[in-house]
């Protein structure tokens, strides 16, 4: 954690990690909230809701690859912030299950393609010795 804070070009990959993880988990604890009491919805809108951001997730991490070579990091960064906060913030404004669907399929993709490369940026510049049990695990 130390190396990451004291690196000048992965600090704000931190801080921004620690947002969103922050803004998710308030998330997903208040979706149920939110589907159940707000919007007055039965409970297996919930459950497909859940369904639909997994959907989001996986089409992010299958996408990542080609994300990654039109837009490069940087692109592939902003756009995954902002696809995961337009889903957070679109929450927000309480809108009707349907909408709410499609939101949360953003959320999903934007998170899996901000973790996929926020962790390729951020093994790709921790020093050698920091994964080397985990190399020499996996190289054997």
């Amino acid at each position: 954690m130390r190396f990451l804070w004291e690196s000048p070009s992965l600090r704000p990959l931190l801080l921004q990690e620690a947002l969103l993880g922050l803004a998710y988990a308030f998330f997903a604890g208040l979706l149920p909230f939110v589907v159940l009491r707000g919007l007055g919805e039965a409970s297996w809108v919930l459950g497909l809701l859940g369904a639909v951001q997994s959907l989001g997730g996986a089409l992010g991490g299958l996408l990542v690859g080609a994300v990654l070579g039109r837009l490069g990091e940087g692109g592939t960064l902003r756009l995954a912030l902002g696809l995961a906060g337009l889903g957070l913030l679109g929450t927000a404004l309480l809108p009707p299950w349907p909408l709410l669907a499609g939101l949360t399929f953003l959320l999903g993709a934007g998170g899996a393609l901000f973790g996929a490369v926020a962790g390729a940026v951020r093994l790709s510049q921790a020093p050698r010795s920091f994964g080397a049990g985990w190399r020499e695990a996996f190289s054997s």
